[in-house]
């Protein structure tokens, strides 16, 4: 039976009826899947460190910068260098991460899957949010405060 326009609310209850079964499987089958995605997906957990970044504050007068970098040119430069595959592999190497891969991957590609786990963002009023996932919650805490303090010693070259 089409749908029309002056249908009654019991020919809707009507069709209901005759589509229980349907209805029933289809939300069954997407419960399956949820509850299988949940029951196999890996746990990321994720730490957080937000820096707020402070401009020097210096008269023109005083002190003239050859490089005057805005703080987004700054941040990005500092991006490149922490993002690095030599900063990565070094900290990768010295946290002992990602054993089982050192055997079956090259270096580029440890630093390339470690680069997908980190990302950064810089909000507003000079904030900025670095972020890293990873399954164990003890070395994602490890990965960004040590990124943090990176990234902390870099800005105040």
């Amino acid at each position: 039976m089409p749908l029309r326009p002056d249908m009654e609310p019991l020919e809707f209850l009507d069709i209901l009826r005759r589509r229980k079964w349907m209805i029933l499987f289809s939300v069954l089958i997407v419960l399956f899947g949820a509850i299988l995605y949940c029951v196999l997906a890996t746990d990321l957990y994720r730490s957080t460190v937000k820096i707020q970044i402070i401009p020097p504050v210096m008269t023109e007068g005083i002190v003239r910068s050859t490089a005057n970098l805005g703080t987004k040119d700054r941040l990005a430069r500092i991006q490149e260098e922490i993002l690095s595959s030599a900063r990565l592999n070094a900290m990768i190497d010295e946290m002992g991460h990602f054993q089982e891969q050192r055997k079956k991957m090259s270096g580029e590609r440890r630093a390339d899957l470690m680069r997908k786990r980190i990302t950064m963002e810089m909000s507003r009023n000079n904030i900025f949010t670095l972020s890293v996932d990873n399954e164990n919650p003890q070395v994602a805490k490890d990965l960004a405060s040590r990124l943090g303090a990176f990234f902390v010693e870099q800005n105040t070259r």
